[in-house]
């Protein structure tokens, strides 16, 4: 399950990387908005300085799981790295709507706000809402670096910092699993995984069309062999077999993904003797994608 939950997370794109960390962040921050609230409160200085502090935290989360990326691609624990930010963000989540919380019943008298933290711009009126000074709550962060200009001045220094930080691993990772592709750590180890992954999954026998039944799989380095019974000419299949299912494989993404990356799909169709009737590969060539310049 982790292993296929990381497969698609590095086919992600970063729109959709983006939108599953902020369900992540969500999901988190709803289990603590629903857990009993208490009597605390927090004044803006503190609110903001903490807040940057618990993002310079996701940060580094992010710059660890950046250092394991590579080895844990290539020594087949993939998962690994999408684990961390995953329970990076959940925890992020959770601690701050916690804090917001604490924030909201200082600016309104109740914690009811607090999601408004995950909100882009609405989480600025926790930022911005003066408190109502309620003598009843308990005030926490009151410390000499965390309230008045102070406490601004380190949760903006916190902030540039986490933007900072964040910039590096995005490059660096970037970088490292570009080196591991040319170095064809990917290209081999990775693929492979993935490859044998595929068929572990196939169930056999089974029904593809009509007279036609995939009876084993096989792989051999980067190709997966697929033998298909016939029980007529490949010529009596106009689309199954002539154009239709490549055409098909090429448009999956999941398939794509490991043919761009160097896979190949073969298909070899057999008549019910054993006698060969076709093979159709699908690789680069067949589906029209550029050739890997590495």
């Amino acid at each position: 399950m982790l292993e296929d939950f990381a497969l698609r997370y590095f086919d992600l794109s970063l729109t959709q990387l983006a939108l599953l960390s902020w369900l992540i962040i969500l999901a988190g921050g709803v289990v603590g908005w629903l857990m009993p609230q208490g009597a605390t409160g927090i004044t803006r200085a503190p609110y903001f300085a903490i807040k940057a502090a618990l993002v310079l935290a996701l940060a580094q989360v992010g710059h660890i799981a950046m250092q394991v990326t590579v080895p844990s691609l290539v020594g087949e624990y993939y998962w690994a790295a999408p684990a961390m930010q995953a329970a990076g963000l959940l925890v992020f989540g959770f601690i701050t709507v916690r804090l917001a919380a604490a924030r909201s019943r200082d600016a309104f008298g109740h914690g009811n706000l607090a999601l408004l933290c995950l909100v882009p711009l609405l989480s600025l009126i926790l930022t911005f809402k003066r408190s109502k000074g309620d003598p009843a709550l308990r005030r926490v962060g009151n410390r000499s670096l965390l309230t008045g200009e102070m406490g601004v001045f380190v949760g903006g220094f916190l902030l540039v910092l986490s933007v900072a930080l964040n910039n590096y691993v995005q490059e660096e990772q970037a970088k490292r699993v570009a080196q591991a592709n040319v170095d064809d750590k990917l290209k081999g180890d990775f693929l492979r995984f993935r490859l044998r992954k595929v068929v572990d999954k196939v169930q056999l026998p089974r029904q593809q069309g009509e007279g036609v039944m995939v009876v084993a799989v096989e792989l051999r380095d980067k190709a997966v062999h697929f033998r298909y019974v016939a029980d007529r000419p490949a010529d009596r299949y106009p689309q199954w077999l002539r154009g239709g299912l490549v055409n098909k494989m090429c448009g999956e993404t999941p398939t794509a993904v490991l043919v761009k990356a160097g896979a190949a799909f073969v298909m070899d169709i057999e008549d019910q003797k054993g006698a060969p009737y076709a093979t159709m590969t699908v690789d680069a060539k067949a589906c029209g994608f550029q050739p890997d310049p590495s």
